[in-house]
């Protein structure tokens, strides 16, 4: 909720944006520590594939400083914070997730520092990206000691990817999570400014994909550090959680209870119904992740 007032760390308390009023836009607004980023997309008619271009700013809102202006005819169609100094941005033209460093000034904007490519798609299909909400937020570097404060590095990212044909009549709706930390090191383990990577080369290993028939979309899925919970149709709420030591107390429990169960020990591979994700989408090569998690029902009867 909004005071009405500025915030005591502004040292300017209004951030004038320099987008003329062409046409209907929306904006996607999101904060990271000091910095905070503007997803405009301009929109001429309403329509799925209508959008013509968009515009991502990025702004120090402590001092008021535009550090990144980023004018595309591609269709940026998410902005998220990897890190304070870090973005992720999300093409839907090409199918790619784009890891920039965000500039000290505009004027020293250098083009992304790798582009990871989604699946390729059959003919006549393309992508619509969007954010799904997280959690924390980058006012802290490191995990906090105080209960339930998470590091922003080892949290996830978790987009909301439609896979829509060119008539707009074939849609399949699919969640991609993938940790952060491992975005990060793709970034800085490349081995030239702009490289590209095949989704072979980067995404099977890191990446989970859910189909969004299993759960009730029109409730706000959220992250927070390496968790993330969904509704369920029959009003359940489901918590997936994907910290390795969280999974590993899981099987020593179930160990105890079952003397069929994989022992906690060494390396872990976590086997799930792979038809059921294989036939969500229409991706037409194997995009099946291997990140592990544990999950847990926490209860019947909630509403959102």
């Amino acid at each position: 909720m909004s005071t009405g007032y500025a915030h005591h760390k502004a040292q300017e308390p209004v951030i004038i944006l320099p987008i003329p009023p062409d046409g209907d836009s929306s904006f996607e607004v999101d904060i990271c520590g000091t910095q905070v980023s503007i997803l405009v997309e301009f929109i001429t008619y309403i329509d799925i594939f209508a959008k013509q271009c968009s515009r991502v700013l990025i702004y120090d809102w402590r001092k008021g400083q535009l550090r990144m202006d980023l004018s595309a005819d591609s269709r940026y169609s998410a902005a998220v914070f990897l890190s304070t100094e870090i973005v992720l941005l999300a093409q839907e033209t090409g199918g790619a997730l784009e890891l920039w460093n965000i500039p000290d000034v505009p004027e020293h904007i250098a083009g992304p520092e790798i582009s990871l490519r989604l699946p390729p798609l059959p003919d006549h299909y393309g992508y619509c990206i969007s954010r799904v909400k997280y959690n924390p937020k980058g006012n802290h570097a490191a995990a906090s000691r105080q209960p339930f404060h998470s590091s922003l590095v080892h949290s996830l990212v978790m987009l909301n990817i439609m896979q829509v044909d060119n008539d707009g009549l074939d849609i399949k709706i699919m969640f991609l999570t993938v940790s952060r930390l491992a975005l990060l090191e793709r970034l800085f383990s490349a081995e030239t400014p702009g490289e590209e990577l095949s989704w072979s080369e980067w995404g099977p290993v890191f990446c989970r994909w859910f189909p969004t028939s299993c759960f009730i979309v029109d409730w706000q899925t959220i992250t927070c550090g390496e968790r993330c919970i969904f509704l369920m149709p029959d009003r359940c709420l489901l918590l997936l959680d994907f910290n390795p030591y969280t999974r590993k107390k899981a099987l020593l429990e179930q160990e105890k209870q079952d003397s069929s169960a994989v022992p906690a020990t060494g390396e872990l591979e976590f086997v799930e119904e792979l038809p059921l994700l294989w036939r969500a989408g229409k991706f037409s090569t194997r995009v099946l992740g291997e990140k592990v998690q544990g999950d847990h029902h926490l209860g019947r009867g909630y509403d959102g």
